[in-house]
């Protein structure tokens, strides 16, 4: 019982996710101002181009080094795709997975917050443009550090509920168990 998704994966290769990862957000943001015009709509877009590369890398990663004996025992048992998915698949690439959205958080805030510097001039990223082009550096370091404190939160919440997944699902490797 091979992953499904890990065929139509294979066909895209890691130099393309690379690629993709490392492309700046800055170069596609008049494409999406094209497509969603200056709307919370190009906003949103933004941070899920910042999220997707990082999140998707991670989880590819993931499931791709599930271990072969634990995908040959399920089939040996007889286990159906989503029991294998459930029990072998996603104990076995949670790590993975939740480093992957844990990157994703911080990237989150950053896209979330370049989004409203270049496409609305709303929000935090709008009183970032605006404090710094009237040079007014305290109130600037108070948005600066507002930004800072909130992903710091986010993330160190999420580390939370990542330790209690990991132990509810405590996942081996083969080489631990022997």
């Amino acid at each position: 019982m091979e992953w499904r998704g890990s065929v139509a994966s294979s066909r895209c290769s890691t130099s393309t996710w690379d690629i993709l990862l490392s492309a700046p957000v800055s170069a596609i943001v008049p494409v999406l101002v094209v497509l969603f015009g200056t709307s919370p709509s190009a906003i949103v877009a933004t941070v899920v181009l910042s999220v997707f590369f990082v999140v998707t890398i991670n989880a590819y990663s993931g499931f791709k080094q599930v271990d072969k004996e634990l995908l040959e025992m399920a089939r040996s048992y007889r286990a159906s795709e989503f029991l294998t998915l459930r029990r072998v698949l996603l104990p076995a690439a949670l790590p993975l997975l939740l480093t992957g959205m844990r990157l994703g958080i911080g990237r989150a805030f950053n896209g979330a917050v370049f989004g409203e510097m270049l496409i609305l001039l709303v929000g935090l990223g709008g009183l970032i443009m605006l404090y710094g082009s009237q040079f007014a550096f305290e109130r600037l370091d108070a948005v600066i550090v507002l930004v800072v404190i909130t992903g710091v939160g986010s993330i160190w919440l999420f580390e939370r509920v990542e330790r209690w997944l990991l132990a509810r699902y405590r996942y081996q490797p083969t080489e631990a168990r022997k």
